[in-house]
């Protein structure tokens, strides 16, 4: 539930039919954003339907790229024949208990 989250940043939105207000960000909270969630909890008259019909977002793009994705096996039991090293090269490997 969003009401439930810590937002990064709060405005408190003034009704706006020019279109003409802009709201100042904290810019250093959003440096190294890839995705943007906004969370409307009521509207100006606290009911009926709110209507967005423009939203505009200024600022550089850095062209951050996201982490590679990971693949990795993970073992529930480590099989000591995987795992040689330079000095079992010429020990025979034991079984598994």
């Amino acid at each position: 539930n969003a009401n439930r989250k810590t937002p990064t940043q709060q405005w408190d939105l003034a009704e706006d039919h020019d279109g003409t207000l802009e709201y100042q960000t904290d810019f250093t909270q959003f440096q190294a954003v890839s995705s943007l969630t906004l969370h409307f909890p009521t509207n100006l008259n606290d009911d009926g339907d709110t209507e967005i019909w423009f939203i505009g977002l200024r600022g550089e793009g850095t062209i951050n790229r996201r982490d590679m994705i990971v693949t990795a096996v993970y073992e529930s039991r480590a099989m000591p024949q995987d795992h040689k090293t330079p000095d079992d090269e010429n020990v025979p490997c034991q079984p598994a208990v």
